[in-house]
């Protein structure tokens, strides 16, 4: 539905407004779809909503914005349902990083538990919606029935059913402590092969799940049996030059295993009095990009001052002095439709398998050229923060005479330069570059890396003809 602009309050108010429950609205939608991705849309489209309604005739901003997200949510999940039958492989939800904010804007963080919202994907779309609101959230029955438009008497059934049902499908759970400690005896019998002290962990009928959405190598069916289970987890090429880190996910101690310097995979796992029961791997790129994003995710683990000018995952939601620009472009309202739509390239692009540090140089190399100063500002910083160094970082521009970049890297610096100079070159991109281009990465990754190129390319020139003011960006600040 195409909403008009409100003509009655203020949107510095309804910025500060939304940014209050910004949290709140997000764990609601993370709890219902297991997304991090999909959440943040939902998020989105809240704030479009609430920007263009009459927010004057709104007695309870929280109530409305739980409501509207709450039907968002479900009508995401509706759909969610049926993309997932393609999905190859099981399907885990997105981990979230929980080490700054362990409720993710919930009351019960327990709720938030991976091998929950696993279990939680069989109950339908308006079930899960009662449940969350109900458990992680506190919310009264009368205030449930109003956002889903239910009488209380059948919102209570729905979420004595939800509870059942949960309750059936899960196991009773060991504390933090000892969690942890299962875990890491599980990590180092894994590492060494030593299946009888990995079967010695596990419970007679534990079961592992692997979710790479078909890639090579990855078990596409769960993994039955305790001896099935301990020899899955010594594959010696899973381990082969792997650097295990502890991380924080969804309120639980997991993995994030590296090779090279590259993020693989994410393992956790769940546990009960007769030892671990459930291994869960994620080993899908998009998946595990998600949940390094989330660290700096505003209304996770970045607590605003009221001051703050940054409320959300995406540009568009930020609200701008125009004095320091020709106008206030990310405050408009039609602005705001088209970022919407840039924003979510952007996403799909970070997603992709295009290495992460190929995608920060190419954003920082057509910033460059463009005399971007605001892009070229916020790459650079979110490169550095990434853990580029500084030599690399300021030798983007003499990139042919540098000895700092692989191979690889070169040839995507070179396309984007010569895509980004298209009116300058008759020529446009030669063959000469797409062929280098073409020798390191693959379909996907090059479809990537021309739709990068045009994306920051489109970045560039907003801020270019608008005089975005460079220099005061901050990393995290657009998620």
């Amino acid at each position: 539905m195409d909403l008009e602009p409100s003509p009655t309050g203020d949107l510095e108010e309804a910025v500060s407004v939304f940014m209050r429950h910004r949290a709140r609205l997000f764990g609601i939608a993370y709890r219902m779809l297991g997304s991090v991705a999909e959440a943040e849309d939902v998020v989105q489209e809240v704030w479009l909503r609430w920007q263009k309604t009459d927010r004057a005739a709104v007695v309870s901003p929280v109530a409305f914005l739980s409501s509207a997200t709450t039907r968002v949510a479900i009508n995401v999940a509706q759909s969610a349902r049926v993309r997932r039958e393609t999905y190859i492989g099981p399907w885990l939800p997105e981990p979230i990083d929980t080490s700054s904010d362990p409720e993710v804007g919930a009351q019960r963080a327990e709720a938030l538990e991976l091998a929950l919202l696993l279990v939680m994907e069989k109950l339908s779309p308006v079930e899960r919606a009662a449940y969350v609101l109900r458990e992680a959230f506190d919310y009264a029955y009368s205030e449930i029935a109003g956002i889903l438009r239910l009488s209380p008497v059948n919102v209570r059934k729905i979420v004595s059913r939800a509870r059942k049902h949960l309750s059936d499908e899960r196991r009773g759970s060991v504390d933090t402590a000892e969690h942890r400690r299962l875990l890491n005896a599980f990590v180092a019998a894994a590492r060494t092969g030593d299946v009888a002290a990995l079967e010695a962990l596990l419970a007679p009928d534990a079961i592992s799940v692997s979710d790479g959405n078909g890639l090579r190598a990855c078990a596409r069916v769960p993994v039955l049996g305790r001896a099935r289970v301990a020899k899955l987890a010594t594959y010696p090429r899973l381990w082969r030059g792997a650097e295990p880190r502890w991380v924080e996910a969804n309120g639980c101690t997991g993995v994030m295993c590296y090779r090279g310097g590259e993020p693989v995979a994410f393992l956790t796992v769940a546990a009960s009095e007769e030892g671990i029961h459930q291994v869960m791997w994620v080993f899908t790129p998009r998946k595990i990009g998600a949940f390094l994003d989330s660290r700096s995710r505003p209304g996770l683990g970045c607590h605003t001052s009221p001051g703050c000018p940054v409320m959300g995952v995406s540009p568009q939601l930020r609200w701008e002095d125009p004095m320091d620009s020709r106008l206030n472009y990310y405050g408009n309202a039609l602005a705001t439709k088209v970022l919407k739509h840039l924003y979510s390239a952007s996403k799909a692009l970070s997603d992709s398998t295009l290495p992460a540090t190929v995608q920060r140089l190419v954003e920082i190399r057509a910033s460059q050229i463009n005399g971007c100063g605001f892009c070229t500002d916020m790459h650079t910083k979110d490169a550095a923060h990434a853990g580029e160094t500084s030599i690399r970082l300021n030798l983007v521009a003499a990139w042919r005479e540098a000895t700092v970049f692989t191979e690889a890297e070169r040839a995507a610096l070179e396309l984007a330069e010569q895509g980004t100079r298209v009116a300058d070159a008759a020529g446009g991109v030669t063959d000469e570059a797409w062929a280098n281009a073409a020798k390191h990465f693959d379909e996907d990754q090059l479809v990537a890396l021309i739709s990068l190129i045009a994306v920051i390319n489109s970045y560039n020139r907003i801020n270019i003809i608008n005089q975005q003011p460079a220099g005061g960006y901050q990393v995290g600040q657009f998620g």
